[in-house]
């Protein structure tokens, strides 16, 4: 079975475990029953549970619209924003003391080299627009930030920062599941279509200029890594400056 085979595979397995798990959870107020049952330590179960379940690849836009299920909507906004910072921490921390040689060697040395200096100079905003617009999945991003020189306190503050709009839609979105025609829930749908597109535009644009940037950088390669060609008498007559005899 090719790679898109597998693709399709896997992803039919998620989307059953996803059904299972609509079918098999109890209702909304018995949900919230037992967060309240929970006491004081039910949002930082809850972030516990977030982590490893992003671990496990469960989709993060789930996670966060079960949290404007389960609780209030601040409190479920700010569950969702730690989960999600706490899990692309444990991704970064992985990538960047347990196997960073093995994801070292999936960079290209240039892309690598590339990404630090873009990291060096812009830190945190790359990490915010990273988050604003992903155009490379979670945990990608999380696995290749972590064997860069980018500090950790930037890679934190950037995530939670450029996480914030999209999780606070999805946590409205959860709140407001049970009016699906309520303004809340229509407005935080939109907006979370639109930044989709937006994300899949930008993927579509880099892309397209890629080969092209690439081109460039190896026709001028090619042109610095030639050696000098002795130059006919012609040549050197017609680089010469006017009335020097070529010598």
């Amino acid at each position: 079975m090719g790679r898109p085979g597998v693709r399709w595979v896997v992803l039919a397995g998620w989307a059953a475990v996803v059904a299972a798990a609509g079918l098999l959870l109890p209702d909304v107020r018995t949900l919230r029953g037992w967060i309240e049952a929970a006491g004081p330590g039910a949002p930082a179960v809850f972030v516990v549970l977030y982590t490893v379940a992003v671990l496990g690849f469960f989709p993060r836009p789930l996670l966060s619209a079960a949290a404007g299920v389960l609780f209030a909507p601040v409190m479920g906004v700010a569950a969702a924003l730690a989960g999600g910072v706490v899990s692309a921490l444990v991704q970064f921390a992985i990538a960047r003391y347990v196997a960073r040689d093995a994801v070292r060697s999936r960079i290209p040395r240039t892309a690598a080299a590339r990404l630090d200096r873009v990291l060096g100079a812009r830190g945190v905003l790359a990490v915010v627009q990273l988050r604003l617009l992903p155009v490379i999945p979670f945990a990608v991003v999380n696995y290749g930030l972590g064997v860069t020189a980018l500090r950790t306190r930037w890679f934190v503050l950037g995530t939670a920062l450029g996480s914030l709009p999209a999780t606070t839609a999805l946590v409205l979105v959860g709140d407001s599941a049970a009016d699906p025609w309520s303004p809340v829930f229509i407005a935080c749908t939109v907006g979370l279509l639109l930044l989709t597109v937006a994300a899949q535009a930008a993927a579509l644009l880099a892309r397209r200029r890629s080969p092209a940037a690439d081109a460039g950088g190896r026709t001028a390669g090619d042109a610095a890594s030639r050696p000098d060609t002795p130059r006919s008498g012609a040549e050197r007559s017609s680089s010469s400056p006017s009335g020097t005899p070529p010598g």
